[in-house]
């Protein structure tokens, strides 16, 4: 429609052009018609001036008039071409605001269309909002009615549980009320009992002391066997030294037998007056002399002398047969010794034996040497044999001393050996008898610990048992309390829930009451376009059309501002529902494993809703942008006021030049008239 109008102001342009040309012209040949003419005349009389006659000069009209004529035709001539040309940039300027114009109108056409298209738009984004919020609403009747099922099951599940927990704690109580009764029972008994505890604490008592008394007994029984056991170690070390020099005065004894033996064979062969001698001196030597030891000495003294009457005689087979006699008068004195001693006095012959026998090898050593006793016989073989036999003696004494003192120490150390096993016999017996007492007072203790347990656990099991009676009691108010407050904040919840479904009712109907006046903006901009089509009619009626739009356009902003409002509202109310919604799934979760799915349906319902503010807030910024674009519609329509407003200002204009042309043509034509005249 707008480029039809375009097309039809610029033919209008072209003609208006033409036309004015055209009417230039045909105003100077309306108006001067005869100054062409009188033009032509002039010139022909100009021409023909000098040829014609003077009969024709005197027919034609003074020339003065006729210059005085032409002179105002050509300016009135001039007048008019200035007038034609200030008419044609009149008639362009008025082209170029009737361009103007209708690029304006093809502006407020495009932005028309911009407008219905946002329309549209908004128009498929509350279709869609519907949809989604049909949705919305299928989803939250499915979250109600999962709710009420699941709060029903609830119901039932607490009231199960309840039942269920009413019989275990009536079955606990019956059982812990047996449970006092027969710790009651116990209780008195142990009474009872404590009565026979005392009775044997007090012999307890006694008993320790006892024990206590015949343990320092014990104490010092057990220091002075000690002492006896120290004396006896050091007794029995004197007799193991004893005994061991003993052995080794065996062993030599043996020795010295298997020598005398040699001996007396080798003396037999060589003198039978010294055997004989022998055998005498041996007859008297053999006699045993027990009461003293001074026979040896004499014996000796007796053996040397022989040997120094023989020595003369044989001095090589002198030390041969010295030697072999004191051998032979040795052994059998040594052997006469031994049987003649009683058995008391065995440890003495010993010793005796090993003096001699020391003895002996000294004299066997001194024997040795052939060449020295064969020179000192006659001198000093007497002082010898006496000093030998003086410190052999003097030996000899001191041992028999040393015996007679080992044996008294023998003697009481079977004293103290029989002391000491007579203390072994009464700590053997006191022993016993500790151990009696001990294990008394081991199971009189582990019975007094048996029952002081018992009384003990007895006591433990009466207190537990008030406690989880306690415990039981405040567990099943807290159970009641808990129940209340899941029921209030159940009905909290479905009254939230009530009132968010009557909000987005009142929402819907709101978006409703926007779709229907968007419908009737789209009305109105359609008969926008209808009235553009007319002219000046189509521009009043699009003014007041504009100020009916502007009035829409207000109450639409007041009802966006309304429905912001609103929406904020919901918001705050989505909100405090979603805090509801969240605590009641908390509590759900602990009940119930079903409100996964609530939850999860209510989260795609959060989500819809959010994306719904999107989109709303998305709506407002289109609005704000509507906004805008209805202002620059404004301001464009103002402006084509003021295009209106000059094209009228130049039509009157072409008018008052059109009636001044009609008023110059008939003046014209009067003048041509009295001219022609």
């Amino acid at each position: 429609m707008i480029r039809c109008l375009r097309s039809d102001v610029k033919k209008k342009c072209i003609a208006l052009r033409y036309t004015l040309t055209c009417h230039g012209f045909q105003i100077i040949h309306r108006f001067h018609p005869n100054i062409i003419s009188l033009i032509c005349g002039k010139q022909e009389v100009l021409l023909n001036h000098n040829i014609q006659s003077p009969e024709v000069t005197s027919k034609t009209a003074p020339t003065k008039e006729i210059n005085e004529t032409v002179k105002t035709l050509s300016a009135k001539l001039s007048e008019a071409l200035e007038n034609i040309r200030e008419k044609e940039d009149l008639v362009k300027q008025h082209a170029k605001v009737a361009e103007e114009a209708v690029s304006g109108w093809e502006k407020a056409e495009a932005e028309v269309l911009i407008q219905k298209r946002l329309v549209e738009t908004a128009n498929q984004k509350n279709s869609i909002l519907e949809e989604h919020i049909s949705h919305l609403d299928g989803a939250l009747k499915e979250c109600l009615r999962q709710l009420r099922q699941s709060r029903e099951e609830q119901e039932q599940n607490v009231q199960v549980t309840v039942a269920k927990t009413s019989s275990k704690w009536e079955f606990r109580k019956s059982e812990l009320e047996n449970k006092l009764v027969q710790l009651q029972a116990e209780l008195q008994n142990s009474k009872a009992k404590d009565s026979n505890v005392k009775d044997l604490q007090c012999k307890l008592e006694y008993v320790e002391k006892q024990n206590s008394i015949l343990k320092i007994e014990l104490v010092s029984i057990s220091e002075e066997l000690k002492l006896m056991t120290s004396e006896r170690n050091l007794s029995t070390h004197a007799a193991e030294t004893a005994s061991k020099q003993q052995l080794e005065s065996i062993k030599k004894v043996a020795n010295l037998e298997a020598e005398c033996r040699m001996l007396k064979a080798f003396v037999q062969k060589k003198s039978a007056v010294n055997h004989h001698k022998s055998s005498a001196s041996s007859s008297a030597y053999v006699e045993p002399s027990t009461h003293s030891l001074s026979n040896t000495g004499e014996q000796l003294s007796i053996v040397e002398n022989d040997s120094g009457n023989t020595c003369g005689l044989e001095p090589n087979n002198n030390y041969q047969n010295s030697s072999g006699f004191l051998s032979s008068a040795l052994v059998s004195e040594l052997s006469q010794y031994n049987h003649g001693k009683p058995h008391k006095r065995d440890l003495i012959s010993s010793s005796l034996q090993i003096n001699l026998m020391d003895d002996f090898l000294e004299m066997e050593k001194l024997a040795a040497r052939p060449d020295i006793v064969y020179e000192r016989s006659n001198g000093r073989g007497a002082h010898i044999s006496e000093t030998i036999l003086r410190t052999e003696l003097g030996a000899a004494i001191s041992q028999a001393a040393e015996v007679e003192k080992l044996a008294k120490m023998e003697v009481e150390k079977l004293k103290l050996e029989m002391e000491l096993t007579q203390c072994q016999g009464e700590l053997k017996i006191s022993k016993e008898q500790l151990e009696e007492t001990m294990d008394n007072l081991i199971e009189v203790r582990t019975q007094l610990s048996m029952e002081n347990d018992a009384r003990r656990k007895l006591e433990a099991e009466f207190k537990a048992t008030i406690t989880k009676l306690k415990d039981l009691t405040e567990h099943s108010q807290q159970m009641v309390a808990e129940i209340a407050e899941l029921e209030a904040k159940f009905s909290m919840a479905n009254e939230a829930k009530k009132k968010t479904e009557a909000e987005v009712e009142s929402a819907n109907t709101m978006l409703k009451n926007l779709v229907e006046r968007l419908e009737e903006a789209q009305i109105d901009v359609v008969e926008l376009q209808a009235q553009l089509i007319t002219a000046n009619k189509a521009k009043r009626a699009a003014e007041a059309e504009v100020e009916a739009i502007n009035v829409k356009l207000k109450k639409l902003e007041f009802c966006l501002e309304e429905t912001e409002v609103k929406c904020l509202g919901i918001q705050t109310q989505l909100e405090m529902v979603e805090g509801m919604k969240s605590g009641v799934e908390a509590e759900l979760e602990a009940i119930n494993a079903k409100k996964y799915v609530s939850e999860s349906q209510l989260k795609a319902t959060e989500s819809e809703l959010q994306t719904l503010l999107s989109e709303v807030d998305f709506l407002q910024e289109e609005l704000s942008e509507e906004r805008d674009l209805h202002q620059k519609t404004a301001a464009k329509l103002h402006k084509l006021e003021i295009d209106n407003s000059v094209i009228k200002s130049a039509s009157q204009l072409q008018k008052g030049t059109i009636i001044g042309e009609f008023t110059i043509n008939k003046d014209s034509d009067k003048i041509s008239g009295g001219i022609l005249v």
